[in-house]
């Protein structure tokens, strides 16, 4: 299998708008919600500080199935970050089978999706990046 990421056919998705500002569009159909105090209140909450995490020797490796970590899997107008990962475990000592990532899909760059301000966009319908990797199963000789 050959992946490869595809703006794809999206004609009926943009008739029955359910994605769709092109750029430089001015009248926008889906407009992100505006929270005039969000940092502010952000900041004023408490966050308990988690324990430390000890994970005993026997919990398994994990491993990204992408061969690069992606540069993002969400891209909206006011938010750009990696949300969205394929982990495995990898063969370790004390385990007969595990993981080993063979191949993984290109991603879009920035370029790809600021020509169409963000995502979703009639070339793509999600705001999430779809991440896609193989794997082989492997075992101890």
């Amino acid at each position: 299998h050959e992946y490869q990421w595809d703006m794809g056919n999206t004609e009926y998705m943009l008739e029955h708008e359910y994605i769709g500002n092109e750029a430089g569009a001015t009248d926008f159909k889906y407009e992100e919600e505006k929270f005039k105090n969000a940092e502010e209140n952000v900041n004023t909450v408490n966050k308990p500080t988690a324990p430390p995490l000890v994970l005993p020797s026997e919990f398994p490796q994990l491993i990204s199935g992408c061969e690069e970590m992606p540069e993002f899997t969400n891209f909206a107008v006011d938010f750009v970050d990696t949300l969205d990962y394929i982990l495995a475990s990898e063969q370790s000592p004390g385990e007969a089978y595990g993981f080993l990532p063979t191949k993984s899909a290109r991603m879009p760059t920035s370029e790809d999706v600021k020509q169409f301000i963000a995502m979703p966009n009639k070339h793509m319908p999600s705001d999430h990046v779809s991440v896609v990797a193989d794997f082989e199963w492997c075992k101890k000789d």
